[in-house]
């Protein structure tokens, strides 16, 4: 039985920060949803905004296809990213059904305000073509949907220093 750890919130909402430091904290592997999308823009030298699209989808599909080799093979594993369809939560509940696994989500949460700042100020890889993505409009445009989520959820007030929120997911955990 594997326990799997999934990140998620908004773009802007601080799950890359709280994630890379929790996966330390830990000792889990994480697999990043950009981390793949970008090296997929990389190395099959994709340049469009169509390109981009492509290889989110595929980032996403390839992100699920190695967490679920792992759930099944009862390897703890922990997930980051935005996770904003539903979709994806009938994945999660079949590798409940199917390889018993434990599943806690942190949802990471902002003002809308403060994300949209720290989307349009981090640096970003040229994979995600945020400006044609409507500089964060796109992203307001989504029903969020996590309450759906399967298992566990803890709901994270992401504006404190990363060392003050792993303690307190770390305690909710």
């Amino acid at each position: 039985m594997s326990q799997v750890i999934i990140i998620c919130g908004l773009p802007g909402s601080g799950k890359t920060t709280l994630a890379q430091a929790l996966s330390k904290e830990l000792n889990i592997a994480c697999l990043h949803k950009d981390v793949l999308k970008e090296s997929l823009y990389t190395l099959l030298d994709m340049k469009t905004f169509e390109d981009s699209v492509k290889s989110g989808q595929l980032s996403m599909a390839l992100l699920l296809e190695l967490a679920e080799r792992m759930v099944a093979n009862n390897i703890d594993i922990m997930l980051e990213a935005p996770f904003l369809f539903e979709e994806d939560y009938k994945i999660f509940q079949k590798w409940i059904d199917e390889h018993k696994a434990t599943i806690t989500t942190i949802i990471c949460s902002i003002s809308d305000e403060e994300r949209i700042k720290r989307f349009m100020t981090r640096p970003r890889h040229e994979a995600h073509h945020d400006l044609e993505r409507g500089q964060g409009k796109y992203f307001k445009e989504h029903e969020v949907v996590y309450e759906k989520l399967p298992g566990k959820k803890i709901i994270i007030k992401t504006l404190k220093p990363v060392n003050e929120l792993i303690e307190e997911v770390i305690t909710q955990l």
